[in-house]
């Protein structure tokens, strides 16, 4: 028999205390847009809110939550954070998804309920862009002499803009040539289509799901947006959209830029605002609301949390002569920061484009400290696939260097395999316990006869098999389709190769895989939802943000998403030459700051930053 708490007796879980938007937010039972700055918790918000639906059973269960978001991480996040805190209970009624996922498994579903001409074959290849080129090339003359951006124009004005049927019957059903092949956008596309056309199937989502989370909604755009419309819009299930504006970065990837009043006016959305930067010390703080009037915020004033004093927060600007120089003060001040005990992954160095490109000299002076660095961007890739989580909590329960959430991933993964759930009896939690002891003991000993990259490349097969690959498609979908599993696992092979041949210690290999002890270099959209200790934004110039004059509005979002990640330490670098850019259009390799001049004004403003020179 469960027991339910009255909505006045609910309180705050794990001894956080709200701000007064934020209970109101969690409380309310209609439709709500959350608007909510860096570090004011937005994710704590939600896993609240999740707790008192289930504590009051306002969400009525069996009835689950569904949660949408851009990224997959942030997708995750939230019901990790829910398992942790309160247990499967809560987590096996949380779905969470990003929008491409969500589409994806709608038309997975229910594609049969599509008219007869869109039904695109059950084994389609997704965002294969050497088979999406093939039949452009078949279908229109000239298409493979084109420029990249000319084929990009010519993709968009054949599927989306006035969509081409004989290309579309193409993609949708393959030929002789070769597969199926359909973009994320041509599913969101074809799941609306479902909806619109059955009814009850719209009304199984809302039976279904009591309450919809829509996270890092500034990044939402129109395709994503008419969907979740098309599913809930006027129906029972109550929606709560959570975002920032001043973050929104994604304006190139089809944002909608005016996302927020539609909700509201189009849900009938109470809006409410959060004010703590639970994150940023004071003085970082003070920085970020001195951009709110270039980014067109005119109601929040954000406030640092209690635990800072008013003095805290650091912020430098290095202006250097050339490469070297630059990354002698990068470096430098990312060893005293680290003799100051800030671990290394707490410190990340952040640019705007093509890190390759601005981190080689910082690179190798770090590694002649003793410090690895390294470019993140495929890494973080590789290490937010479910299927790469799997395979690590396997390997480090075989080394004996698990956390107990690696245990807890083993079997979750089981239980689901045997339908089981937390109430399993005696003889099936067996069952479970004898699975995972057998894959962990062939994983024991081919770990320790590892030599080369082929029996890596073994071990990784072999335990593949014993998972068996019908148990894993069962419990991630999102490697149904076409080969995307084996090109998953085969960069997942190819970048723990790498770390291992640097140690040959497979445990470390792990933590250096995982990121530990490793100053991650990364862009800017990169860095989305992630926070550091210490932030180097490197590349302040007018080379780096060349679509400053252009897209204003987006190049100062991004430097506030930049500035933002950073708790206590923000630098930032301008170099006046630069020799690795040579290459790029600018024989002279010198530099200028001419358009990104306002970061310079902000930043060098009485009281702001030390100028390093």
């Amino acid at each position: 028999m469960r027991s339910y708490v009255n909505g006045c007796d609910w309180v705050p879980k794990n001894g956080i205390e709200l701000e007064e938007a934020a209970e109101y937010a969690v409380r309310s039972s209609k439709n709500a847009l959350v608007v909510a700055g860096p570090g004011a918790g937005k994710t704590e918000l939600l896993a609240q809110k999740t707790d008192f639906l289930f504590q009051t059973n306002l969400s009525e269960f069996p009835r689950k939550i569904l949660a949408i978001s851009f990224k997959k991480d942030a997708a995750d996040n939230l019901r990790e954070r829910i398992k942790k805190r309160y247990g499967n209970d809560y987590a096996n009624r949380i779905v969470s998804l990003t929008f491409d996922s969500f589409s994806k498994r709608i038309l997975d579903q229910f594609r049969l309920a599509l008219p007869k001409n869109l039904i695109p074959k059950k084994d389609y290849l997704v965002e294969d862009n050497n088979r999406i080129e093939e039949v452009f090339g078949q279908c229109i003359e000239g298409f493979k002499d084109l420029k990249k951006w000319q084929k990009n124009n010519v993709v968009e004005q054949h599927l989306y803009t006035v969509p081409n049927k004989a290309i579309w019957n193409i993609l949708l059903r393959g030929d002789m040539n070769g597969q199926a092949c359909l973009t994320f956008r041509m599913i969101s596309l074809l799941a609306k289509k479902i909806i619109q056309k059955n009814p009850k199937i719209k009304n199984a989502f809302q039976v279904t799901y009591s309450h919809i989370f829509l996270d890092e909604f500034q990044d939402t755009t129109g395709m994503q947006y008419d969907l979740v419309k098309s599913c809930f819009l006027g129906g029972k299930s109550v929606v709560i959209a959570v975002g920032d504006n001043k973050q929104r970065i994604m304006e190139w990837a089809g944002a909608k830029k005016t996302i927020f009043s539609d909700f509201q006016e189009d849900f009938n959305a109470d809006k409410f605002s959060l004010i703590m930067n639970h994150r940023s010390a004071p003085r970082l703080v003070e920085l970020q609301k001195m951009m709110y009037e270039s980014l067109g915020e005119k109601e929040l004033n954000a406030t640092p949390s209690k635990k800072w004093s008013k003095a805290e927060g650091e912020i430098k600007l290095f202006l250097s002569e050339d490469e070297l120089s630059e990354a002698e003060k990068v470096v430098n001040d990312i060893v005293y920061k680290i003799d100051s005990d800030v671990s290394a992954d707490e410190i990340c160095i952040l640019v705007k484009q093509l890190p390759e490109n601005y981190s080689s000299e910082i690179i190798g002076l770090l590694k002649q400290k003793g410090i690895r660095a390294r470019i993140e961007n495929l890494y973080q890739n590789s290490l937010k696939e479910s299927i790469v989580i799997l395979l690590l909590s396997i390997f480090k329960v075989s080394l004996q260097e698990q956390a107990s959430e690696d245990w807890d991933y083993l079997e979750s993964f089981y239980f689901k395999n045997f339908e089981l759930d937390d109430s399993q009896n005696a003889k099936n939690f067996d069952l479970v316990q004898k699975s995972i002891k057998e894959i962990v003991s062939y994983c024991t000993d081919a770990i320790s006869n590892l030599s080369d990259e082929s029996d890596l490349r073994e071990l990784v097969k072999e335990t593949i098999n014993k998972l068996q690959l019908k148990v894993i498609l069962k419990n991630y979908p999102e490697y149904v389709q076409g080969n995307y599993i084996n090109s998953v696992l085969e960069d997942f092979i190819k970048l723990f190769w790498e770390e291992y041949r640097m140690v040959f210690d497979f445990k470390k290999a792990i933590r250096n895989f995982q990121g530990e002890d490793v100053i991650p270099i990364m862009t800017i959209h990169k860095s989305k939802g992630l926070e550091y200790e210490a932030i180097y934004l490197v590349g302040l110039e007018d080379s780096a943000w060349w679509n400053f004059k252009n897209k204003p509005e987006a190049e100062r979002s991004a430097f506030f998403v930049a500035i933002s990640r950073a708790k206590q330490y923000l630098s930032f670098s301008y170099c006046s030459h630069r020799e690795s850019l040579k290459r790029f259009n600018n024989p002279s390799g010198s530099q200028s700051k001419s358009q990104v001049n306002e970061f310079f004004e902000l930043l060098t403003a009485p009281n702001i930053a030390e100028i390093v020179e």
